[in-house]
């Protein structure tokens, strides 16, 4: 059995699903999912020590994955306020 602790506004959960749906289905292995709170709400002091680059390199980041995993990654329609 494996772990999988996701939240839906992680950009990394969306990027690891699909592959460990496929694990799932293919190696009949059981997924446990954990759904977990978004980091805003579980450490929001977190943001604190962040600026605008570390931000930016983690979307360029995001971006290279998606694409690598041919997977869509947009920005929202209706941001977080």
């Amino acid at each position: 059995m494996i772990d999988l602790y996701f939240s839906y506004r992680s950009p990394y959960s969306y990027l690891i699903l699909p592959r460990m749906l496929k694990l799932k289905n293919e190696s009949n292995i059981n997924i446990n999912f954990k759904l977990v709170y978004p980091i805003a709400i579980r450490m929001p002091e977190w943001f604190d020590k962040k600026n605008i680059f570390f931000f930016m390199s983690m979307m360029s980041d995001f971006k290279k994955k998606a694409q690598l995993l041919e997977m869509p990654l947009n920005t929202p329609l209706k941001p977080d306020p």
